[in-house]
């Protein structure tokens, strides 16, 4: 059987924080062949010496005069897509070796797939208290994701790692404007008839949050995605947002056993944010700030 051909997409406003050691590890896989990588960059000038790293690795860089939105630049590299399969990820990713031969020879094993999901790791060491407390978020949320219908949902499909049969993504619907383009493209998936799959052996290493103020972006486009998807969406559709209470209460007790005082400490955050940290008008943009403690990997 033919090897499906691949090409892993970056969107980034700031290439010099950290791209080139994401490009770096995806040159580092093994058992399988990137035949592109594609990366669209606008907002923070590129350095000429990034710029001479990135073609040394063979990556198409597309520079945009006027800055857009994630999921704006998520649009063009779907454009730009020519071969079998498309991999999204970010500029702030470390893939472990057999991440993307885990990617692909889960489509090749079966051809009714068409969005395959990573497992996101936080790296070993934190930088700060925050970061380190984060890392513990990193860990439920994946505990959950694995344990809420085997990982078919909308919590274990990040940007920092979803994978699609490209001619299938090219059916999505225009999606420049989308806040959480990671919720819509799991549930935008099942619109249109495809099939997930996770694959906890696929791994992606992240840097969480290093600081309060950086955690708040994401935090909030997380609680708003549900709002945001009722315009795309039907209400039985949106009803599967909600996690499972029993999902929620096993995830969290098994960190607890496992790490006792960070998830402890996790929760108190997680607690502090819901209160005090409520969602403002920048929530609502989808042209994010850039959360700059999380490029240095």
């Amino acid at each position: 059987m033919k090897s499906l051909s691949l090409t892993v997409a970056i969107p980034t406003r700031d290439a010099n924080g950290s791209l080139l050691e994401t490009v770096t590890s995806i040159r580092a896989s093994k058992r399988v062949v990137v035949d592109h990588i594609l990366v669209v960059a606008d907002s923070i000038e590129i350095s000429p010496k990034l710029r001479a790293s990135l073609d040394a690795l063979g990556v198409e860089l597309h520079w945009n005069d006027i800055p857009g939105s994630y999921s704006k630049k998520i649009s063009q590299l779907i454009g730009l897509c020519t071969t079998d399969i498309c991999i999204a990820t970010c500029d702030d990713v470390l893939f472990a070796q057999n991440a993307i031969a885990e990617i692909v020879g889960t489509f090749e094993s079966n051809s009714d797939i068409t969005l395959v999901s990573s497992a996101l790791c936080p790296l070993p060491a934190a930088r700060t208290a925050t970061g380190s407390i984060l890392a513990q978020g990193v860990r439920i949320a994946a505990r959950i994701a694995r344990l809420w219908r085997g990982g078919d949902n909308y919590l274990s499909t990040s940007g920092r790692g979803m994978s699609f049969r490209t001619a299938h993504l090219k059916r999505f619907r225009d999606s420049e404007n989308i806040i959480n383009y990671d919720t819509f493209s799991y549930f935008e998936n099942e619109r249109l008839g495809g099939t997930m799959r996770y694959v906890p052996s696929s791994i992606v290493y992240i840097c969480p949050p290093q600081t309060i103020r950086d955690h708040r972006g994401p935090s909030n486009r997380y609680r708003i995605s549900r709002n945001e998807l009722s315009n795309y969406f039907e209400s039985n559709t949106i009803s599967e947002y909600q996690i499972p209470f029993w999902i929620r209460v096993r995830a969290v007790a098994e960190e607890l056993l496992l790490r006792p005082m960070a998830t402890t400490l996790y929760i108190s955050l997680f607690v502090y944010t819901r209160i005090f940290l409520k969602p403002n008008a920048e929530s609502y943009n989808p042209f994010w700030i850039v959360e700059r403690s999380t490029k240095n990997i």
